[in-house]
């Protein structure tokens, strides 16, 4: 059930929350964070702002267009509750300017900095098979969902 798998996601970030922190006594100090949607970016705010108290530098990573196509206040609040100069990862410029734009206030106070990594750096050009200009190319990156765009 959806309670279920709820229940035991917000075990595991609490569990991570304390390796945060004792992480950080061993000397780490950057978070590497992927963000979800949805409810799913509550989590992230506990994570981060525990990484905030610890200390860390963070990095976001952006896999999506949900919260920038549609205002998230619980994006918003991510954006706020980061440390100061988070990186925010994105797969393309349009999507880093387009965020910093839907998030223009938070974005400023934050001086967050933004960074481009398409996905296109996992794959070895040369390894691709030759094509016609004509050829339809379908790739799957994630699970589909409404989400990413999906009916």
């Amino acid at each position: 059930s959806t309670a279920a798998k709820m229940l035991v996601r917000t075990a595991r970030s609490l569990s991570a929350c304390l390796k945060i922190f004792t992480w950080r006594q061993s000397g780490a100090s950057i978070l590497y964070l992927p963000t979800d949607s949805n409810s799913g970016l509550y989590i992230n705010i506990l994570i981060t702002l525990c990484a905030r108290w610890a200390g860390y530098g963070v990095y976001f990573h952006h896999h999506n267009f949900s919260y920038i196509d549609r205002h998230s206040p619980a994006m918003e609040r991510l954006i706020r509750s980061a440390p100061r100069g988070a990186v925010h990862i994105f797969l393309c410029e349009e999507m880093g300017k387009r965020f910093a734009a839907r998030y223009g206030t938070a974005w400023e106070t934050a001086k967050a900095a933004a960074f481009v990594l398409p996905n296109g750096f996992m794959v070895d050009e040369h390894s691709l098979a030759p094509r016609d200009a004509g050829d339809l190319i379908i790739g799957q990156l994630s699970n589909l969902s409404q989400e990413k765009g999906a009916l």
